[in-house]
């Protein structure tokens, strides 16, 4: 009777097991993922912000102008402190 039932459904694809499938990097990551992060995250496919490699970018240019500026800030102190001390030693003078 079970042979009448088999022919009775037709013939059936075969499904892969889980373990004779051979598991890709790719498939592996995706795995490790979802297992992190959860699956909401992995439908959000782009950026947080849309500017982020952007500002990757300039980060290297940015740290650049930011020493020149603290030296720049630096040097014009430098020229406040020698200008003062010109004019209390030239006032100081007179006195």
């Amino acid at each position: 009777m079970r042979a009448a039932t088999d022919e009775s459904d037709g013939p059936k694809a075969k499904k892969p097991k889980q373990d004779d499938v051979p598991e890709t990097a790719i498939q592996r990551e995706l795995r490790t993922h979802i297992a992190d992060n959860g699956g909401a995250e992995l439908l959000n496919i782009a950026p947080r912000k849309p500017n982020w490699d952007l500002k990757r970018d300039v980060a290297k240019k940015m740290e650049k102008l930011q020493r020149r500026t603290q030296l720049a800030i630096v040097d014009m102190i430098k020229d406040r402190i020698a200008n003062e001390a010109a004019e209390e030693a030239g006032s100081g003078d007179e006195e």
